[in-house]
């Protein structure tokens, strides 16, 4: 684990203990104790409301809200509510999430960023260097950039090191020879090719077959089709959005090819389900979480899966990742103590060695999670798509994680038997 404590956060200690009084009105404290009030803990977050997959990143706001409100019913945390006071949007654009992050810290004085969930999370370096806790969805390779960046499934990713997921499904299904499709002109997708391909390199299927030259909202599918057909392609991993890879499902239908299997690295969301219908029959979707259709053994999902409810919201990886947040967020101020102030919630977070929101994810061990660690279990659930509904696959009753012995994502000294995973 790579930790790195930024200076700004002694300084912020100093000056609190020096000026700051939490009972200060407006909610605008000052260092280690800003956005504290004497009855409020106040949070602000950006997502990228706006953006090019149309995917619903403000409902993570939902998902913050709804956990405060749970915790607020019971009294708060030391007796203080917890307060969603803005929620910005970055329009998916560098400088405008910059911009945006700078806003919460600086004009809405926000103790903690919560949520950031966006495409591009060009503010990390910023809020590092403030030192404000701060979590989100963990979509981007920012996310390792500092000690107080948290991240719903840990704060490191690797693309490029060996996937062992997609092989994982493919030795499940008995597929024999892979292709792997990406988006030339996005460096994330032909990032995660890499590390598709490096996976299928280490522990199979063979690879017969790639186009990561594909183009986001592309038409013409003629050459891709035509590989497909040549190579005898029977299972496609992509590094694209769902929307994509169901177009590529409906011309492989459309050209009479069959016993061809989808893996789509996005998609668990019942509205893709009403959009995409038979387009993505028979697809198999990984996750992180545990899945909604199996909530049993998790406290923590059978509350969010309530809360949503009441709010009459279709539960969501979005809604969820901000639930987590908040949940991890609580935590670390309960486990910092009634003077809490940001350095200590970050200190508390980092200490905290079995992390699973009440069972919502596998274990994240904070004391590893924010860099590479090969002796982390690597965890993920899936599902397949059956007569139109969303299925767990592959785990154990009342085990829903799929986990392998060392982190795949980081660099690995040795291979992980692919056929004997741990169940959590």
């Amino acid at each position: 684990m790579r930790v790195r404590v930024a200076a700004v956060l002694a300084l912020l200690a100093l000056v609190a203990g020096a000026c700051g009084n939490e009972e200060s009105g407006g909610g605008s404290g000052t260092g280690g104790r800003t956005g504290v009030t004497g009855d409020e803990i106040r949070v602000g977050g950006v997502v990228g409301r706006t953006n090019p997959v149309g995917l619903p990143f403000q409902d993570a706001f939902v998902g913050v809200q709804a956990y405060f409100d749970m915790v607020n019913d019971d009294g708060g945390v030391f007796g203080k509510d917890l307060t969603l006071v803005a929620e910005r949007d970055d329009q998916s654009q560098a400088s405008r999430n910059i911009q945006q992050v700078r806003a919460l810290v600086e004009e809405d004085e926000v103790f903690a960023a919560i949520p950031v969930v966006t495409q591009i999370f060009a503010g990390a370096q910023y809020l590092v260097d403030q030192g404000v806790p701060t979590f989100g969805w963990n979509i981007n390779a920012e996310w390792s950039t500092g000690p107080n960046l948290f991240g719903e499934k840990g704060s490191f990713l690797c693309f490029t090191c060996p996937g062992i997921q997609p092989a994982f499904i493919a030795r499940q299904i008995g597929a024999q020879r892979a292709a792997v499709f990406a988006y030339g002109n996005a460096p994330q997708s032909l990032d995660c090719a890499e590390g598709v391909k490096n996976g299928f390199a280490k522990f199979g299927p063979e690879l017969v077959f790639e186009d990561t030259s594909l183009t986001f909202g592309f038409t013409d599918l003629s050459a891709t089709i035509a590989g497909i057909r040549e190579n005898d392609v029977d299972f496609i991993a992509t590094c694209m959005d769902v929307n994509g890879n169901a177009n590529i499902a409906q011309a492989l239908k459309d050209a009479g090819i069959q016993g061809v299997t989808v893996y789509s690295p996005q998609g668990y969301d019942a509205d893709v389900l009403d959009d995409l219908g038979e387009k993505i029959e028979g697809f198999y979707v990984q996750a992180a979480f545990r899945p909604f259709e199996a909530p049993e053994g998790s406290e923590g999902m059978e509350e969010y899966l309530a809360a949503m409810e009441e709010r009459d919201q279709t539960p969501n990886e979005h809604s969820l990742a901000g639930w987590i947040n908040a949940h991890l967020l609580v935590e670390g101020i309960e486990a910092a103590g009634e003077d809490f102030t940001r350095e200590k919630v970050i200190n508390a977070i980092n200490k905290i060695t079995d992390f699973t929101a009440k069972g919502i994810v596998a274990p994240q061990d904070w004391t590893v999670v924010h860099g590479p660690a090969t002796d982390e279990l690597a965890c993920a659930t899936y599902v397949h798509v059956e007569n139109g509904e969303f299925v767990p696959v592959f785990g154990q009753p009342g085990k829903p994680f799929v986990c392998f012995e060392h982190n795949n994502e980081a660099d690995l000294t040795g291979v992980p038997s692919i056929d004997t995973p741990v169940y959590l």
